[in-house]
């Protein structure tokens, strides 16, 4: 009796493995199985079980560097054009702004003035005529010669001499003077007397007085005023009061007769006096004033801004000049606030402000502010000086029409102030200024990943840019860089200090900044390495620098800076994977699906061999084991010699850390019947887990993307096979 028997794996043929975090094809390529009967049998086909061994390739797969990887933050996590894996951080550990370099205060200017004298109108011509005829009632003695002349021929008689002419006091009364009564600094009042009488008068003594106390103004004084003549004089008004209501009284009046020649005598016959006034300038009293300038001054606002800077041009971008005023004249007054070296839009600041009279008691109180946005100042004055500000300051009275009381002694108090300046625009020399940043302590977040607790890193490097968008050049001369791990600490030595900062350059005036960026590049030459390989979760900066370290270096500006310039200094830390590795458990698990637990099936015994080409530089210790449903570990498959499978590391090139050839490693796993029982459970797992580290005599090496390690498996089983049950299957076949 011959038996052919050919044996197949039904549904084996490609077995797809789903691995944690990896894929695994398994690839069943031509499994054939290949019966070795033993030469002595029984014939009793009723009971006979035939145990082949079998020997197949059963698994393929491929492990890359993503692989291991895996666990770690992607967004970290980076390979340059070399494809060697790189840990990259960046963050902005500190930032400065415009008010770090200059910070602009209020600034305020107080001032008193008191009001110069006031201008008043001319007073119109006053005219008072004295005739003879009223003179001679109070007069007896002129009485008897004119009647006596009158009687006889009015025309045909010589006038007698009069040694005394008793003249009544007569009233000037300025019905239209601009003032009622007034003390002036100026002002002319001119008296002219015009002699009206046939005769000549003599020895004249003419008193001027205010009517309501008598007080004299002036005397006037004339030797002699022919008949027809008239004589004038001015009377000085500087330091004298006068009123509206004036008298004059003769003090002395004669008349030398006329020598004995005829004249015509009539009592018509008038002396006349006229006063008119000029020139007047009040410096108090009651009167009405006419619209007038009555301030006109000039403040220079300083601004010190106390490290020596030299401002040259401030725009603004927001900011108020605030005006108070405290006013004590009665009169309205209209100020006017000019910066003649703030222009907006071509046109020079000039505003005011209407001040309302005040009541004599207190003084009115006017508060105004003026919007000072998008104003340009030129600090210079045009060029004449630094940090300053000219402000000029008008005032002019605005008439009321009436007469108010006024007195030189009432002032006026203003305060100017330029508050809350908030530049967008700035340029000039910022001075030699120390500037000195405290340290800083920030959350650093690079992963609590234990693969990387297990790397030592042979080629951190830490960036610092510095990138400056100001006009300003700075140097640091010392930089406090610490690195902490919990309780783990280490302090950056090694630095080349001092370091310059580059300023921008100034590109157009329209804002246009050309930026630079300073790298201070922190590697080997330093101890950067012992701060990195802390992998650090917090980092503490502090910085001491100086602007302008080479001085006022001049040029057009020298130092400038916009509301938008500023300095951010940013970490970069560049972590190559280039080091040792030490530790690092990787772990993963094969779902026994169908496919897997039917190779089994019939499976007596086995040996899994393993050929691994490792084209890491790491070295592996790899076991397998059998995990329950809920991934418990409940046997292992051990190797022929008890110990774990050695995967060898890739030999690299101890100057570069690169591979120069990978490595291969061939073992042999065992399946007893108690594991086979248990891979034929399709609800368990295999786990393999494996403890990697650096190879090669733990030299430094490199991490690159392209690096892979490919596993082969291979099956060697002892199947145990009913050929009862297969010929009973054969013979339903058959029916």
């Amino acid at each position: 009796m011959k038996f052919k028997i050919s044996l197949f794996l039904c549904g084996c043929n490609s077995v797809s493995i789903q691995m944690k975090k990896r894929h695994f094809i398994i690839l069943f390529a031509g499994l054939s199985l290949f019966s070795c009967v033993k030469d002595k049998y029984s014939l009793d086909t009723n009971n006979i079980t035939l145990s082949p061994e079998i020997a197949a390739p059963i698994l393929k797969a491929s492990i890359v560097a993503d692989d291991i990887l895996s666990s770690l933050d992607s967004t970290l996590l980076d390979q340059n054009e070399n494809n060697l894996y790189e840990f990259t951080f960046a963050d902005t550990v500190y930032s400065m702004s415009l008010s770090d370099f200059i910070s602009i205060p209020d600034e305020n200017v107080g001032f008193d003035f008191s009001l110069e004298p006031l201008a008043i109108n001319d007073i119109p011509e006053v005219t008072t005529d004295i005739t003879l005829g009223s003179v001679m009632s109070n007069d007896p003695l002129l009485a008897a010669t004119v009647n006596a002349i009158l009687l006889v021929d009015p025309c045909g008689n010589a006038f007698p001499p009069v040694p005394s002419i008793d003249l009544d006091t007569i009233t000037l009364p300025i019905d239209d003077a601009p003032f009622t009564s007034a003390t002036f600094s100026n002002g002319q009042l001119s008296v002219e007397l015009t002699n009206g009488w046939a005769t000549p008068v003599n020895n004249i003594q003419l008193v001027l007085k205010n009517l309501s106390d008598g007080t004299a103004i002036d005397t006037l004084v004339y030797d002699e005023i022919l008949s027809g003549e008239s004589k004038s004089d001015v009377v000085d008004l500087a330091g004298k009061t006068i009123e509206s209501d004036l008298y004059g009284e003769f003090i002395n009046i004669s008349s030398a007769g006329t020598n004995g020649q005829t004249v015509c005598v009539s009592t018509d016959d008038a002396i006349t006096v006229k006063i008119n006034g000029s020139n007047f300038v009040v410096v108090s009293g009651t009167a009405t004033f006419p619209s007038q300038e009555v301030l006109n001054d000039t403040i220079d606002v300083d601004f010190d801004l106390g490290n020596g800077e030299q401002v040259n041009t401030l725009t603004m971008k927001g900011g108020e000049l605030a005006i108070q005023v405290d006013y004590e004249i009665r009169e309205s007054a209209k100020l006017f606030i000019e910066l003649p070296y703030a222009t907006k839009d071509g046109v020079v600041f000039l505003d005011s402000i209407s001040v309302g009279g005040s009541n004599g008691v207190t003084p009115t109180v006017v508060n105004e502010t003026f919007d000072l946005s998008g104003y340009t100042f030129d600090l210079t004055n045009g060029g004449t000086g630094v940090n300053a500000l000219e402000t000029r300051i008008r005032a002019n009275i605005e008439s009321s029409g009436v007469s108010v009381s006024f007195d030189t002694s009432n002032s006026v108090s203003a305060s100017v102030s330029m508050e809350g300046i908030e530049p967008l625009y700035v340029d000039g020399y910022f001075g030699n200024q120390t500037l000195s940043i405290a340290p800083e302590t920030f959350d650093f977040d690079f992963g609590t990943s234990e693969i990387l607790q297990k790397i030592s890193f042979a080629d951190p490097v830490v960036k610092l840019g510095f990138h400056n968008t100001f006009g300003i050049p700075m140097q640091i001369d010392t930089l406090n860089l610490t690195m902490k791990n919990d309780e783990d600490s280490a302090k950056l030595s090694g630095a080349s200090l001092p370091f310059l900062i580059s300023g921008a350059d100034w590109a157009n005036s329209a804002g246009g900044v050309s930026p630079k960026t300073s790298n201070l590049i922190l590697d080997k030459t330093t101890n950067i390495s012992d701060l990195v390989n802390l992998w650090p979760n917090s980092i503490t900066t502090g910085i001491s620098a100086g602007i302008n370290p080479d001085g006022d270096l001049g040029g057009s500006p020298t130092n400038f800076a916009y509301d938008n310039s500023g300095m951010d200094i940013t970490l970069d830390l560049t972590v190559p994977l280039y080091g040792s590795v030490e530790g690092i458990e990787v772990i993963d698990t094969i779902a026994l699906d169908s496919s897997i637990v039917s190779i089994f099936e019939n499976v007596k015994s086995a040996s899994l061999r393993s050929n691994v080409v490792n084209g890491f530089p790491l070295e592996g210790s790899v076991k397998f084991y059998i995990a329950d449903e809920n991934y418990e570990i409940i046997d292992s498959l051990d190797t022929k010699d008890g110990n774990p499978v050695i995967i060898a590391a890739a030999s690299v090139d101890v100057n570069t850390g690169e591979v120069v050839s990978d490595g291969v490693r061939q073992a042999d796993l065992i399946a007893d019947a108690t594991d086979i029982s248990l891979l034929q459970n399709a609800s368990y797992s295999i786990i393999i887990s494996a403890i990697m580290g650096t190879g090669n005599d733990g030299a430094d090496v490199k991490i690159y993307s392209n690096y892979e390690m490919d596993i082969r498996l291979g099956i060697l089983a002892k199947l145990s096979i009913d050929l009862e049950s297969i010929s009973g299957n054969d013979n339903e076949n058959e029916e």
